[in-house]
């Protein structure tokens, strides 16, 4: 689904359905929404662990995670703190098929969106993208509806233009510091990254014995959809 460009005429049709096409889109049935619903359900299959503690839910992510969190930021009360990295800003609203939905952003944008957290603490990264203007096009703004709730310090922007789009070690620095606060954890500051074992790839795969890999492809997505619809 990341950066769909090309149809795929075998799935238009008008009974058995898949993504992209003018049933799905007519229907409002979209990645975004996918996804989405997906974050959703992290959140529920996190509440099921004993050693997750309910109240310091919070989200983050960059680029697309960045609207993912923003996203979940608006829909999820159950989050205490959001942190959208290199994705709001008045300029663009997401590059990917992934990052849009039909009728999603009439009348608004991404700002207004992400301003839906309010009044719990929302963090923000900018860079020498699409955010680059954040400090004065967007985040002021944020500023002033937090003040409506007597908390403009619940929102803060690290605005990092010397760097391209990315969440590198100074964009994490800056959520570190800001769940640290809000999330009120008491680390001792500044917290520095410790060195980490890289997992190999058996390590790191999920799908093995006793755990099956799930169904995919097209006739999975046409199921998918209809069950949705």
């Amino acid at each position: 689904a990341h950066r769909f460009s090309v149809q795929r005429p075998d799935m238009n049709n008008p009974k058995r359905w898949g993504f992209f096409s003018p049933q799905a889109e007519a229907n409002l049935q979209s990645i975004m929404g996918l996804q989405t619903w997906n974050s959703i359900r992290s959140l529920d299959f996190l509440l099921t662990l004993p050693d997750i503690d309910p109240e310091r839910l919070s989200i983050t992510g960059a680029s697309g995670g960045g609207t993912q969190s923003f996203m979940m930021g608006a829909l999820d009360d159950r989050l205490a703190a959001c942190f959208p990295a290199v994705m709001v800003s008045t300029a663009m609203q997401g590059g990917c098929t992934c990052e849009n939905a039909s009728g999603l952003r009439i009348p608004v944008g991404n700002v207004e969106i992400a301003a839906l957290v309010a009044p719990k603490p929302l963090g923000m990264t900018g860079a020498n993208d699409w955010t680059v203007e954040m400090s004065t096009k967007g985040f002021p703004e944020l500023k002033k509806l937090f003040g409506l709730y007597d908390r403009e310090d619940y929102v803060s922007l690290a605005q990092l233009n010397q760097f391209g789009h990315n969440y590198n070690y100074v964009s994490r620095s800056a959520m570190y510091h800001f769940m640290n606060r809000h999330l009120n954890l008491n680390l001792s500051v500044p917290i520095v990254e410790q060195d980490y074992k890289r997992l190999n790839k058996p390590e790191l795969t999920v799908w093995s014995s006793g755990h099956k890999t799930p169904d995919g492809g097209p006739d999975f997505e046409r199921d998918l959809i209809q069950h949705w619809h």
